[in-house]
């Protein structure tokens, strides 16, 4: 079965999720207040994924999660 995911899709979520800096900065603040959920990573506080604003991108939960990995090199 061949795959119906589009990589060109992929790309321009994520390049709307790089440069929607309101999500970003409203997580930033949130979470200095202790008002939105973070999780510990090596390299500091990533926000949790249900912790951004995701209204008007087409971006499911997985892919959130895919973006917001971070590789251990393990």
């Amino acid at each position: 079965m061949k795959s119906t995911h589009s990589k060109e899709a992929d790309l321009s979520n994520i390049t709307a999720v790089i440069f929607d800096t309101d999500g970003v900065l409203d997580w930033i603040v949130k979470h200095c207040q202790n008002r939105a959920e973070a999780i510990e990573t090596l390299i500091g506080y990533i926000p949790a994924t249900v912790a951004l604003d995701m209204k008007g991108l087409d971006l499911g939960n997985e892919l959130m999660g895919s973006l917001l990995s971070i590789s251990t090199g393990d």
